[in-house]
Parts: structure tokens; sequence; C-alpha cells
């Protein structure tokens, strides 16, 4: 019977313990979610552009974690693009593309907004000789139905609250190791769930 107590006082543990890995491992999937927006997936500059009247070209986003695939299409409706200077930086959660302009042409977009001068003319612009032109596109994300950082703020400040009162609770009935242990890996994992949704706010 002895090791049925055993069993029945580590299991609160081993659970809290798996829950605390799969905690760390969210909070760490949502924070490289969020900064590896900074690293650049394709760049390229001083390169030229040539485009007929018909053709078009485009950028494709492939599907990331809380991030759906997404494509930027460029379409030369009229005149020539014909551009020099050219510049190209792609990141995981958009990208733009700069260029002078050396001809006359009137370009449309999808999924792109098209800027002239530092004017911004949405997704359909006439463009001629000198202008500085810059398309750029953001990378949708997936919105769940409730904030992911505001579930782990929330679940988060319940165990900051719940870890001491369980450990309380275990000390009167005189069950030191599983109230010290699984409190504190309660309030813990609280601290932690509840520090990234105050960094990620």
């Amino acid at each position: 019977m002895r090791w049925k107590h055993r069993a029945k006082q580590t299991l609160p543990i081993v659970a809290v313990t798996l829950l605390v890995i799969l905690s760390l491992a969210l909070c760490l999937a949502h924070w490289f979610n969020t900064v590896r927006g900074i690293t650049k997936i394709a760049s390229g500059s001083n390169f030229d552009l040539y485009f007929p009247s018909g053709s078009a070209f485009q950028f494709q986003h492939l599907a990331q974690p809380f991030q759906p695939s997404m494509t930027a299409k460029v379409t030369v409706t009229s005149g020539v693009l014909n551009g020099t200077n050219g510049s190209l930086s792609m990141t995981v959660d958009g990208g733009s593309l700069s260029f002078l302009s050396r001809n006359t042409a009137t370009l449309t977009t999808t999924n792109a907004t098209i800027t002239v001068n530092g004017v911004s003319k949405g997704t359909s612009a006439s463009i001629i000789s000198s202008d500085n032109v810059q398309i750029s596109w953001s990378a949708p994300a997936f919105e769940p139905f409730l904030p992911l950082m505001f579930i782990f703020g929330m679940v988060g400040l319940f165990g900051m609250f719940v870890g001491p009162a369980y450990t309380i609770h275990k000390v009167k009935h005189r069950e030191y190791y599983d109230g010290f242990v699984t409190g504190f890996i309660l309030t813990v994992t609280g601290l932690v769930l509840f520090i990234a949704w105050i960094a990620g706010a």
C-alpha cells in the first residue's frame, strides 16, 4: 500500500513538471515566432528591373507557425517597368522592393502597397522616369480566437496564487514534500507565464 500512496503523491508532481516543460516550450515558440521577423530570408541590391506591359512578378511567403502563406503580386498594366538601383528585402513577416524608375508605367498590386516619392498610392499607381518607387507588403499573421499570450498570462496568474495556497494546504496536513515541491513548481510556472505575457504585450 505504501507504493500506492507514494505514487499518489508523485503523480501530481510529474503532471506539474510536464506542464512546466510544455509552458516553457510554448513561451519559447512564441518568442521565436516574434523575434524571427527581424531575420532576413532574402535580400539584394543594385540590380535592374525590366518588365514589359502585361507582365507580372510575385513574392511568395510560405506558411509559418501561426502564420498562413501569402503571395504579393505586381502587374504592369501599361508601359514598361524599367528600374535601376533595385533593392529587395524580405523577412518572414513581409518585405519591400525599391527602385528608381527609368520609364513610364502603370502598376497594380495584390497584397502589396505602392509608394511613389514617399507618398502612398495604394494598390495602383502610375510612375514616370526618376520616380523613387517602393512596393511593400506584410505577411498576415494567424490570430487565434483568444490571444495566446493573454491565455499564458491568465494561467500564470492563476498558478501564482494556486502554488502558495496548495503548499499551505499540504503543510496543514503534514505532507511537506508534496506541498513544497508541487507548490514551488506551480508558482514558478505561473511566474514564468506571467512574465512572458507582460514581455509579449
